[in-house]
């Protein structure tokens, strides 16, 4: 059966992945030049100072909305340890963080694509929507902040979360 804890924890560590990624990778050009470039020059400096403004949707302005599926792959790869470990008497456990992995990936393209360019997409009207939303635009405001997009549970655990003020939650 999968427990409340297990969800838990792989939000957590699913929130730490995503951060030390997106700090020490994307906004850091000593791992790789190209997705320090792509990331934080490019993307960053299309969406900078806010990120209300949507640009007009070009290649350009499209660079880093969406994980590409090569990056379903690696997220699959950090899942197995998981599915070790989760693998205490059913098949269930150990398939859980490996669909995990599919849906994060799925919902984080999705979300940052709403964020960037609206289509109205049901979700985009939630609270959980808007709150990500207005934590995404401080994190293009204040790049060292909110490395966080959907699992955003690391940035309070090391404190670098922002939280959004009442009047950024259009």
């Amino acid at each position: 059966m999968i427990t409340v804890i297990q969800l838990l924890c792989l939000y957590m560590a699913t929130s730490c992945i995503e951060y030390l990624i997106h700090k020490y990778l994307m906004h850091r050009p000593t791992l790789s030049y190209a997705i320090f470039k792509e990331h934080t020059i490019d993307h960053h400096k299309t969406w900078f100072p806010s990120c209300d403004a949507s640009p007009l949707e070009t290649k350009e302005s499209r660079i880093n909305l969406r994980f590409e599926f090569r990056v379903l792959f690696l997220f699959c790869v950090f899942a197995l340890p998981f599915s070790l470990f989760y693998f205490v008497g059913t098949i269930y456990n150990a398939i859980l963080p490996l669909v995990w992995a599919l849906v994060v990936w799925f919902a984080w393209s999705e979300i940052h694509e709403e964020m960037h360019f609206p289509k109205g997409r049901w979700f985009s009207r939630t609270r959980v929507f808007k709150f990500l939303h207005a934590w995404h635009c401080l994190h293009h405001k204040h790049q060292s902040k909110n490395l966080g997009i959907i699992c955003i549970g690391a940035d309070y655990l090391l404190g670098t979360a922002k939280t959004p003020s009442k009047d950024c939650l259009r």
